[in-house]
């Protein structure tokens, strides 16, 4: 089933008009005084051009920390880690190719990265794998059995605030994360289908496994993912009430079980850089920024656990408080969640398979949060970044419960979801635009010094609607780099902008020419 042409011309124009942020100044920024982004650049150009994991001429180097490596205790190595990297580097690998053909320098010192097309390869990267990201959520919600089309599913995940990275801050992780959180939610819908229909499920496991193992590779925190092809099948089949309840058990099972072994896969990798199969989080970024220490006995065990549940009563403030609630920044991540905990409890599958269901979901959930709460912060840059999996465990919620739902509540929760998802896609947009709507280094809400943004969703509602934002907003991207053209931009910036939106229309336009 192909999308209609109204849904057709609504995507593509919701591609072009969002394209129109892209930060323009994001090919010339020097990243050597932001830790993250280096860091990622560094896995990527080291692995992309080099081939080797030698970091001495890598723009991360001065931010990099030195691992406990007894073997080699002065090995420089990123603070980062590498998945998000070394997902980058074919890109990187393939652009570098016109940066040898031309002489580039940074081929030789990969600090001299500005302008190159190498560096414009780590872009793409992140723009290949958010569209793709979509494109697995869209088909998952095909083999869930949801109606969702292209255009319903490119708003929702434009809403959930990733975007801000692939538009914005293109060398952080989230658009990387989002493709292998969709791979996830895609092996979870096509286990529960191959089930539905008697079909082989081993293939769907695999894909499961290596989605959650990419998705730790990127960011260690994201552990939880491991139980979301698991989570996805559970809840499809509570909602559809098949397939039987053994094979289901007996399938989600296998999923969790054959999840760590992905995690074998990283450890040539880990002990490469950091001569450990576990990296300390503490030695690689040299401080817990103020925020709860891990344990490292019993009863500082006992001590962590008792901090985090003192801490819990900051839930309702990250949900939707004023810095970034995730009810008004992230609202599928809310509002799924509340459906997938609806169809937890009330669907028909047996109360083991319930209760089950309802754990993992607590589990999930609770793991995120406590992240956060630990670090006391939002994670900096833009909105809960260490909530972003809430996104694809409630974009199951939404599909589990939608074609069982009666219309009015179906009318309900598109039209809370579409005026919450207006609000998050503006935020995304003007982040950072004024003082007012960007972070200030203050005491947080969560009781730590450090960036915040306490205010930043009531100044939003005041700024929103005046042009001063919007002006900057639009400087800022496509219109302020045609305004700009002649006197500050080199005429490759223009060619890189011109693949990118070729990039974007190509995939709209590919995307709604698909049959079911």
């Amino acid at each position: 089933m192909r999308p209609t042409p109204y849904a057709r011309r609504w995507l593509l124009l919701l591609l072009a008009v969002t394209f129109l942020f892209i930060h323009r100044h994001q090919w010339a920024v020097d990243l050597s005084r932001s830790g993250d982004d280096a860091s990622y650049l560094s896995h990527a150009l080291t692995v992309g051009l080099d081939f080797d994991l030698d970091y001495s001429n890598e723009p991360g180097h001065p931010y990099a920390t030195v691992f406990a490596d007894p073997a080699r205790p002065d090995r420089p190595v990123p603070r980062h880690f590498f998945g998000a990297g070394v997902m980058a580097a074919p890109f990187v690998a393939a652009f570098s190719a016109i940066d040898r053909l031309t002489g580039h320098p940074v081929i030789a010192d990969h600090r001299q990265y500005r302008h190159s097309w190498s560096f414009f390869g780590f872009s793409v990267a992140v723009h290949v794998y958010f569209f793709a990201a979509i494109t697995l959520l869209w088909r998952a919600a095909r083999l869930a059995g949801a109606p969702f089309g292209p255009l319903a599913v490119t708003a929702l995940c434009l809403s959930s605030g990733v975007a801000f990275y692939v538009l914005s801050r293109m060398r952080m992780t989230h658009g990387f994360e989002f493709f292998a959180f969709a791979g996830c939610v895609h092996a979870g819908a096509g286990l529960w289908r191959s089930l539905a229909e008697g079909r082989r499920v081993a293939a769907w496991i695999a894909w499961g496994v290596f989605g959650s193992t990419l998705a730790i590779a990127i960011r260690l925190n994201n552990l939880q993912v491991m139980a979301l092809p698991a989570l996805t099948l559970l809840l499809l089949a509570l909602a559809r009430r098949a397939p039987a309840i053994g094979r289901t058990a007996a399938a989600a099972l296998a999923a969790l079980a054959t999840a760590p072994v992905g995690l074998l896969a990283l450890l040539p990798m880990h002990f490469a850089l950091y001569g450990a199969a576990l990296p300390d989080i503490k030695a690689m970024h040299g401080t817990h920024g103020g925020g709860v220490p891990m344990p490292t006995s019993l009863e500082g065990a006992q001590t962590f656990i008792a901090t985090l549940a003192e801490l819990l009563h900051h839930t309702g403030y990250v949900v939707w408080g004023g810095e970034f609630g995730l009810l008004f920044t992230n609202p599928l991540a809310v509002i799924g969640l509340i459906l997938a905990a609806a169809v937890a409890v009330h669907g028909g599958g047996g109360a083991l398979l319930r209760l089950t269901t309802v754990l993992l979901l607590l589990l999930y959930a609770l793991t995120g949060l406590a992240v956060t709460l630990m670090w006391k912060n939002t994670g900096h840059s833009y909105g809960w970044r260490y909530l972003l999996p809430l996104f694809p465990l409630g974009f199951v919620g939404l599909c589990a419960w939608w074609p069982t739902a009666a219309a009015l509540p179906r009318r309900v929760v598109t039209a809370v979801l579409s005026g919450l998802g207006v609000v998050a896609v503006v935020a995304m947009l003007l982040f950072g635009k004024s003082p007012g709507l960007s972070y200030e280094w203050r005491m947080s809400r969560l009781g730590v010094e450090t960036q915040t943004a306490p205010d930043f969703l009531p100044n939003l509602a005041r700024e929103a609607f005046t042009g001063a934002p919007w002006s900057v907003a639009t400087k800022d991207g496509i219109i302020g780099y045609a305004n700009k053209a002649t006197t500050q931009h080199p005429p490759v910036v223009g060619l890189w902008l011109a693949l990118l939106f070729a990039l974007w229309m190509g995939w709209g336009v590919w995307v709604t020419h698909q049959r079911k």
